[in-house]
């Protein structure tokens, strides 16, 4: 069984006072053990607002796993007629993963106006 607590201390979702707009602030590494708990944590800020925004700012390390559960979120934002977006800036290593993965030539997140 994998320890997912200290993965809690490892975001923070913050809402807007009209419960419209929200911001997942993310930090540290984000491998495959957090993609379980990554995974619930997205679905529930989904429940609670028409318009998820990820913050990436603060996370060191991340993973073709979690990237696969951030596209999944998307899709349920999309499906659901709400929005899953970027906020802020993200690391080199961020787009690096994502460009390797073939997720690049998708049209999400921020990703409209890559080329391929």
């Amino acid at each position: 069984m994998v320890d997912t607590s200290s993965f809690q201390s490892q975001m923070d979702f913050r809402v807007d006072d009209e419960k419209k707009t929200g911001i997942l602030r993310l930090k540290g590494d984000l491998t495959i053990q957090c993609a379980l708990p990554l995974k619930d944590a997205l679905a529930d800020s989904l429940q609670y607002v028409d318009n998820c925004k990820l913050d990436l700012n603060d996370v060191t390390t991340i993973d073709i796993s979690c990237i696969q559960v951030f596209y999944s979120a998307y899709k349920t934002a999309l499906d659901s007629g709400k929005q899953f977006s970027l906020y802020g800036e993200c690391s080199p290593l961020f787009y690096k993963i994502i460009e390797t993965a073939g997720y690049s030539r998708l049209d999400w997140l921020c990703f409209k106006s890559v080329d391929t």
